[in-house]
Protein backbone atom coordinates (compact mmCIF):
# COMPACT_ATOMS: atom_id res chain seq x y z
CA UNK A 1 0.00 0.00 0.00
CA UNK A 2 2.83 2.38 0.93
CA UNK A 3 4.65 1.63 -2.30
CA UNK A 4 1.49 2.32 -4.29
CA UNK A 5 1.01 5.74 -2.62
CA UNK A 6 4.68 6.67 -3.15
CA UNK A 7 4.45 5.74 -6.79
CA UNK A 8 1.31 7.80 -7.14
CA UNK A 9 2.95 10.82 -5.49
CA UNK A 10 5.98 10.47 -7.75
CA UNK A 11 3.66 10.55 -10.68
CA UNK A 12 1.89 13.65 -9.41
CA UNK A 13 4.92 15.92 -8.79
CA UNK A 14 8.12 16.43 -10.74
CA UNK A 15 9.82 19.65 -9.68
CA UNK A 16 6.53 21.09 -8.51
CA UNK A 17 4.70 20.49 -11.84
CA UNK A 18 1.58 18.30 -11.90
CA UNK A 19 1.60 15.57 -14.52
CA UNK A 20 -1.77 14.16 -13.65
CA UNK A 21 -3.82 17.06 -14.97
CA UNK A 22 -3.97 18.01 -18.66
CA UNK A 23 -1.47 20.77 -19.43
CA UNK A 24 -2.83 23.62 -21.61
CA UNK A 25 -1.40 24.07 -25.07
CA UNK A 26 1.38 26.60 -25.77
CA UNK A 27 -0.95 29.10 -27.42
CA UNK A 28 -3.18 29.22 -24.32
CA UNK A 29 -0.17 29.48 -22.01
CA UNK A 30 1.31 32.39 -24.00
CA UNK A 31 -2.04 34.22 -24.14
CA UNK A 32 -2.64 33.92 -20.37
CA UNK A 33 0.90 35.02 -19.47
CA UNK A 34 0.79 38.04 -21.79
CA UNK A 35 -2.58 39.14 -20.34
CA UNK A 36 -1.62 38.67 -16.67
CA UNK A 37 -0.29 41.53 -14.50
CA UNK A 38 2.49 39.21 -13.22
CA UNK A 39 3.89 35.68 -13.56
CA UNK A 40 2.39 34.79 -10.21
CA UNK A 41 -1.06 35.75 -11.46
CA UNK A 42 -0.47 33.78 -14.68
CA UNK A 43 0.55 30.67 -12.74
CA UNK A 44 -2.52 30.98 -10.54
CA UNK A 45 -4.80 31.36 -13.56
CA UNK A 46 -3.29 28.28 -15.22
CA UNK A 47 -3.31 26.22 -12.00
CA UNK A 48 0.47 25.98 -11.70
CA UNK A 49 3.20 27.50 -9.56
CA UNK A 50 5.03 30.75 -10.35
CA UNK A 51 8.29 28.94 -11.19
CA UNK A 52 6.47 26.85 -13.79
CA UNK A 53 4.92 29.99 -15.30
CA UNK A 54 8.36 31.66 -15.42
CA UNK A 55 9.89 28.68 -17.28
CA UNK A 56 7.04 28.66 -19.77
CA UNK A 57 7.39 32.43 -20.36
CA UNK A 58 11.11 32.04 -21.05
CA UNK A 59 10.48 29.04 -23.32
CA UNK A 60 7.76 30.78 -25.32
CA UNK A 61 9.44 34.23 -25.34
CA UNK A 62 6.50 36.10 -23.77
CA UNK A 63 6.27 38.46 -20.79
CA UNK A 64 3.57 39.44 -18.36
CA UNK A 65 2.27 42.99 -18.03
CA UNK A 66 4.45 43.62 -14.94
CA UNK A 67 6.95 46.49 -15.49
CA UNK A 68 5.84 46.91 -19.10
CA UNK A 69 3.94 50.10 -18.23
CA UNK A 70 0.81 48.29 -19.29
CA UNK A 71 -0.68 47.71 -15.81
CA UNK A 72 -4.42 47.34 -15.82
CA UNK A 73 -5.85 50.27 -13.84
CA UNK A 74 -9.44 50.72 -12.64
CA UNK A 75 -11.84 53.02 -14.42
CA UNK A 76 -11.14 56.73 -14.04
CA UNK A 77 -14.08 57.37 -11.69
CA UNK A 78 -13.05 54.56 -9.32
CA UNK A 79 -9.40 55.56 -9.53
CA UNK A 80 -10.21 59.20 -8.71
CA UNK A 81 -12.08 58.12 -5.59
CA UNK A 82 -9.22 55.84 -4.53
CA UNK A 83 -6.62 58.56 -5.09
CA UNK A 84 -8.68 61.16 -3.26
CA UNK A 85 -8.89 58.92 -0.19
CA UNK A 86 -5.36 60.06 0.68
CA UNK A 87 -3.77 56.68 1.41
CA UNK A 88 -0.77 57.50 -0.77
CA UNK A 89 0.52 56.15 -4.09
CA UNK A 90 2.68 53.40 -2.59
CA UNK A 91 -0.15 51.80 -0.60
CA UNK A 92 -2.65 52.14 -3.43
CA UNK A 93 -0.25 50.66 -6.02
CA UNK A 94 0.22 47.61 -3.76
CA UNK A 95 -3.53 47.17 -3.42
CA UNK A 96 -4.10 47.44 -7.18
CA UNK A 97 -1.11 45.29 -8.16
CA UNK A 98 0.41 47.95 -10.40
CA UNK A 99 3.67 49.89 -10.32
CA UNK A 100 3.84 53.13 -8.40
CA UNK A 101 5.24 54.91 -11.49
CA UNK A 102 2.27 53.92 -13.67
CA UNK A 103 -0.15 54.99 -10.93
CA UNK A 104 1.67 58.36 -10.52
CA UNK A 105 1.47 59.03 -14.28
CA UNK A 106 -2.24 58.22 -14.28
CA UNK A 107 -2.82 60.48 -11.24
CA UNK A 108 -1.07 63.34 -13.06
CA UNK A 109 -3.22 62.73 -16.15
CA UNK A 110 -6.34 62.91 -13.97
CA UNK A 111 -5.12 66.06 -12.22
CA UNK A 112 -5.14 64.50 -8.74
CA UNK A 113 -2.30 64.57 -6.23
CA UNK A 114 -2.17 61.01 -5.01
CA UNK A 115 0.36 61.64 -2.26
CA UNK A 116 -0.67 60.96 1.29
CA UNK A 117 -1.52 64.24 3.06
CA UNK A 118 1.11 65.00 5.68
CA UNK A 119 -0.72 67.90 7.33
CA UNK A 120 -4.02 66.17 8.06
CA UNK A 121 -5.29 67.32 11.44
CA UNK A 122 -2.90 70.28 11.62
CA UNK A 123 -3.87 73.97 11.62
CA UNK A 124 -2.67 76.60 9.18
CA UNK A 125 1.02 77.38 9.06
CA UNK A 126 1.03 80.54 11.20
CA UNK A 127 -1.01 78.86 13.95
CA UNK A 128 1.21 75.78 13.79
CA UNK A 129 4.34 77.90 14.23
CA UNK A 130 2.88 79.63 17.30
CA UNK A 131 1.70 76.34 18.78
CA UNK A 132 5.10 74.66 18.31
CA UNK A 133 6.95 77.58 19.94
CA UNK A 134 4.57 77.65 22.93
CA UNK A 135 4.28 73.85 23.38
CA UNK A 136 6.04 72.06 26.21
CA UNK A 137 7.05 69.19 23.93
CA UNK A 138 6.43 67.69 20.52
CA UNK A 139 4.59 64.73 22.05
CA UNK A 140 2.21 66.99 23.99
CA UNK A 141 1.41 68.99 20.86
CA UNK A 142 0.86 65.79 18.85
CA UNK A 143 -1.60 64.57 21.49
CA UNK A 144 -3.33 67.94 21.36
CA UNK A 145 -3.79 67.67 17.60
CA UNK A 146 -4.52 63.96 17.70
CA UNK A 147 -1.76 63.07 15.23
CA UNK A 148 1.41 60.99 15.35
CA UNK A 149 4.51 62.45 16.99
CA UNK A 150 6.57 62.25 13.80
CA UNK A 151 4.00 64.39 11.96
CA UNK A 152 4.62 67.29 14.34
CA UNK A 153 8.39 66.71 14.34
CA UNK A 154 8.54 66.78 10.53
CA UNK A 155 6.57 70.05 10.42
CA UNK A 156 8.83 71.52 13.12
CA UNK A 157 11.89 70.66 11.06
CA UNK A 158 10.31 72.05 7.87
CA UNK A 159 9.32 75.33 9.55
CA UNK A 160 12.59 75.68 11.47
CA UNK A 161 11.04 76.17 14.93
CA UNK A 162 11.10 74.13 18.13
CA UNK A 163 9.24 74.22 21.47
CA UNK A 164 10.52 77.13 23.56
CA UNK A 165 11.67 79.21 20.56
CA UNK A 166 10.48 82.81 20.37
CA UNK A 167 7.52 83.22 18.06
CA UNK A 168 8.81 84.70 14.78
CA UNK A 169 7.02 87.69 13.26
CA UNK A 170 4.14 86.78 10.97
CA UNK A 171 5.02 86.23 7.36
CA UNK A 172 3.70 88.76 4.85
CA UNK A 173 0.32 87.84 3.47
CA UNK A 174 0.16 86.51 -0.03
CA UNK A 175 -0.81 89.11 -2.56
CA UNK A 176 -3.73 88.91 -4.88
CA UNK A 177 -2.56 87.11 -8.05
CA UNK A 178 -4.27 89.70 -10.26
CA UNK A 179 -2.45 92.54 -8.47
CA UNK A 180 0.84 90.69 -8.85
CA UNK A 181 0.14 90.16 -12.55
CA UNK A 182 -0.71 93.85 -13.02
CA UNK A 183 2.45 94.97 -11.27
CA UNK A 184 4.51 92.51 -13.31
CA UNK A 185 3.00 93.91 -16.53
CA UNK A 186 3.76 97.47 -15.42
CA UNK A 187 7.33 96.53 -14.55
CA UNK A 188 7.72 94.79 -17.89
CA UNK A 189 6.49 97.90 -19.72
CA UNK A 190 8.96 100.07 -17.76
CA UNK A 191 11.75 97.60 -18.52
CA UNK A 192 10.98 97.60 -22.26
CA UNK A 193 10.90 101.42 -22.32
CA UNK A 194 14.21 101.55 -20.47
CA UNK A 195 15.66 98.96 -22.87
CA UNK A 196 14.63 101.06 -25.89
CA UNK A 197 16.17 104.16 -24.34
CA UNK A 198 19.35 102.25 -23.52
CA UNK A 199 19.56 100.94 -27.09
CA UNK A 200 19.25 104.49 -28.44
CA UNK A 201 21.96 105.72 -26.07
CA UNK A 202 24.23 102.84 -27.11
CA UNK A 203 23.70 103.66 -30.80
CA UNK A 204 24.64 107.29 -30.13
CA UNK A 205 27.67 106.12 -28.16
CA UNK A 206 28.81 103.88 -31.02
CA UNK A 207 28.36 106.72 -33.53
CA UNK A 208 30.41 109.08 -31.34
CA UNK A 209 33.09 106.43 -30.85
CA UNK A 210 33.35 105.91 -34.62
CA UNK A 211 33.57 109.65 -35.14
CA UNK A 212 36.26 109.88 -32.48
CA UNK A 213 38.33 107.23 -34.27
CA UNK A 214 38.08 109.15 -37.53
CA UNK A 215 39.16 112.41 -35.84
CA UNK A 216 42.04 110.71 -34.03
CA UNK A 217 43.25 109.18 -37.27
CA UNK A 218 43.09 112.59 -38.94
CA UNK A 219 45.01 114.18 -36.03
CA UNK A 220 47.70 111.47 -36.23
CA UNK A 221 47.96 112.02 -39.97
CA UNK A 222 48.43 115.76 -39.49
CA UNK A 223 50.97 115.25 -36.71
CA UNK A 224 52.99 112.65 -38.59
CA UNK A 225 56.15 114.00 -40.23
CA UNK A 226 56.14 114.20 -43.96
CA UNK A 227 57.49 111.03 -45.56
CA UNK A 228 61.17 111.21 -46.20
CA UNK A 229 62.05 111.74 -49.82
CA UNK A 230 64.86 109.46 -50.89
CA UNK A 231 67.76 111.56 -52.12
CA UNK A 232 69.78 109.68 -54.67
CA UNK A 233 73.39 110.82 -54.62
CA UNK A 234 74.70 112.01 -57.95
CA UNK A 235 78.42 112.37 -57.19
CA UNK A 236 81.04 109.74 -56.44
CA UNK A 237 81.56 110.77 -52.80
CA UNK A 238 77.82 110.61 -52.12
CA UNK A 239 77.54 107.16 -53.68
CA UNK A 240 80.48 105.80 -51.69
CA UNK A 241 79.13 107.27 -48.43
CA UNK A 242 75.67 105.79 -49.04
CA UNK A 243 77.12 102.34 -49.68
CA UNK A 244 78.97 102.39 -46.34
CA UNK A 245 76.01 103.71 -44.30
CA UNK A 246 74.98 100.34 -42.75
CA UNK A 247 78.48 99.11 -41.90
CA UNK A 248 78.13 95.96 -44.00
CA UNK A 249 80.41 97.41 -46.69
CA UNK A 250 83.73 99.18 -46.23
CA UNK A 251 85.54 101.04 -49.02
CA UNK A 252 89.26 101.50 -48.36
CA UNK A 253 90.91 104.91 -48.91
CA UNK A 254 92.86 103.77 -51.99
CA UNK A 255 89.62 102.60 -53.60
CA UNK A 256 88.04 105.99 -52.87
CA UNK A 257 91.08 107.74 -54.35
CA UNK A 258 90.98 105.60 -57.50
CA UNK A 259 87.24 106.29 -57.93
CA UNK A 260 87.79 110.04 -57.73
CA UNK A 261 90.55 109.82 -60.35
CA UNK A 262 88.45 107.86 -62.83
CA UNK A 263 87.91 109.85 -66.02
CA UNK A 264 84.59 108.22 -66.79
CA UNK A 265 82.31 106.01 -64.70
CA UNK A 266 78.61 105.19 -64.89
CA UNK A 267 77.66 106.43 -61.40
CA UNK A 268 74.18 104.84 -61.54
CA UNK A 269 75.57 101.39 -62.33
CA UNK A 270 78.36 101.78 -59.74
CA UNK A 271 75.74 102.66 -57.10
CA UNK A 272 73.69 99.59 -58.08
CA UNK A 273 76.76 97.35 -57.69
CA UNK A 274 77.68 98.68 -54.25
CA UNK A 275 74.07 98.47 -52.92
CA UNK A 276 73.70 94.90 -54.21
CA UNK A 277 76.92 93.96 -52.43
CA UNK A 278 75.70 95.58 -49.23
CA UNK A 279 72.05 94.47 -49.23
CA UNK A 280 72.14 91.12 -51.04
CA UNK A 281 75.58 89.55 -51.24
CA UNK A 282 76.69 90.23 -47.63
CA UNK A 283 73.38 88.93 -46.14
CA UNK A 284 73.82 85.80 -48.28
CA UNK A 285 77.29 85.26 -46.84
CA UNK A 286 75.85 85.78 -43.34
CA UNK A 287 73.21 83.16 -44.19
CA UNK A 288 70.39 85.52 -43.24
CA UNK A 289 66.91 83.99 -43.59
CA UNK A 290 65.43 84.33 -47.07
CA UNK A 291 68.74 84.80 -48.87
CA UNK A 292 70.04 82.11 -51.20
CA UNK A 293 73.00 81.97 -53.56
CA UNK A 294 70.72 81.42 -56.54
CA UNK A 295 68.54 84.44 -55.77
CA UNK A 296 71.54 86.73 -55.27
CA UNK A 297 73.20 85.58 -58.49
CA UNK A 298 69.89 86.18 -60.32
CA UNK A 299 69.67 89.74 -58.96
CA UNK A 300 73.19 90.51 -60.14
CA UNK A 301 72.43 88.87 -63.49
CA UNK A 302 69.34 91.02 -64.06
CA UNK A 303 71.59 94.09 -63.79
CA UNK A 304 74.09 92.67 -66.29
CA UNK A 305 76.64 92.00 -63.55
CA UNK A 306 78.85 89.06 -62.79
CA UNK A 307 80.11 88.44 -59.26
CA UNK A 308 82.81 85.87 -58.63
CA UNK A 309 86.55 85.26 -58.46
CA UNK A 310 89.09 87.37 -60.42
CA UNK A 311 90.83 84.20 -61.61
CA UNK A 312 90.69 80.50 -60.94
CA UNK A 313 94.17 80.26 -59.48
CA UNK A 314 93.78 82.28 -56.29
CA UNK A 315 97.39 81.49 -55.31
CA UNK A 316 98.58 83.95 -57.97
CA UNK A 317 96.51 86.85 -56.66
CA UNK A 318 98.96 87.84 -53.94
CA UNK A 319 101.87 87.60 -56.33
CA UNK A 320 100.05 89.79 -58.85
CA UNK A 321 99.28 92.42 -56.24
CA UNK A 322 95.56 91.74 -55.60
CA UNK A 323 96.00 92.76 -51.97
CA UNK A 324 95.10 95.60 -49.62
CA UNK A 325 95.67 96.55 -46.00
CA UNK A 326 92.75 96.65 -43.57
CA UNK A 327 92.94 96.99 -39.80
CA UNK A 328 96.67 96.53 -39.89
CA UNK A 329 96.65 93.25 -41.77
CA UNK A 330 97.02 92.32 -45.42
CA UNK A 331 93.88 91.02 -47.12
CA UNK A 332 93.52 89.30 -50.47
CA UNK A 333 91.09 90.89 -52.95
CA UNK A 334 89.83 87.48 -53.98
CA UNK A 335 86.41 88.52 -55.29
CA UNK A 336 85.20 90.98 -57.93
CA UNK A 337 82.06 92.33 -59.59
CA UNK A 338 82.33 92.72 -63.35
CA UNK A 339 80.32 94.97 -65.67
CA UNK A 340 81.07 95.54 -69.35
CA UNK A 341 84.16 94.90 -71.46
CA UNK A 342 84.69 98.29 -73.17
CA UNK A 343 87.87 99.68 -71.53
CA UNK A 344 86.37 103.16 -71.56
CA UNK A 345 83.09 102.19 -69.90
CA UNK A 346 83.68 98.98 -67.90
CA UNK A 347 83.34 98.80 -64.11
CA UNK A 348 85.25 96.47 -61.79
CA UNK A 349 84.91 96.25 -58.01
CA UNK A 350 87.52 94.16 -56.22
CA UNK A 351 86.74 93.17 -52.63
CA UNK A 352 87.35 90.73 -49.80
CA UNK A 353 84.81 89.22 -47.37
CA UNK A 354 86.04 89.16 -43.78
CA UNK A 355 84.55 86.13 -41.99
CA UNK A 356 85.32 87.46 -38.51
CA UNK A 357 83.47 90.77 -38.89
CA UNK A 358 81.10 89.63 -41.71
CA UNK A 359 81.92 92.73 -43.72
CA UNK A 360 82.73 93.14 -47.44
CA UNK A 361 85.94 95.22 -47.82
CA UNK A 362 86.31 96.98 -51.20
CA UNK A 363 89.97 97.48 -52.04
CA UNK A 364 89.69 98.84 -55.57
CA UNK A 365 87.16 100.30 -58.02
CA UNK A 366 85.97 101.22 -60.66
CA UNK A 367 88.67 100.24 -63.16
CA UNK A 368 90.79 97.15 -63.73
CA UNK A 369 93.21 96.52 -60.90
CA UNK A 370 96.71 96.86 -62.28
CA UNK A 371 99.00 94.19 -60.96
CA UNK A 372 101.56 96.78 -60.00
CA UNK A 373 99.25 98.90 -57.84
CA UNK A 374 99.65 96.78 -54.69
CA UNK A 375 102.91 95.06 -55.52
Amino acid sequence: MALTVAASMAGVYDGGVSRMRDRPDDQTIARVIAASPSLAAAGEALGYRTTWARRQAERLGVRSQYRLVEEVLPLDASLKAALSAGRGLAALSRDLGVSREALARKADALGICGRKPVRAGLPDEETLIRDICSASSMAALARHYGVADHTVRNQSKRLGVRPGDPVPPPRPAKEDPEAVARRAAENLALFEAASDELAQVERQRDELAARELVLRAEIERLRAPAPAVEVVPTDIDGILAEAQATGSLVILPKAVKSARKATYVDLGKLRTILLLLRDAWVPMMRMDPGTTHEDVQARFGREGLDVGRPMRNLAKLKHLGYTATWKGKEILLDRRVKHGVDPARLIRVYFHYDEDTQVAVVGWLPTHLAITNYA
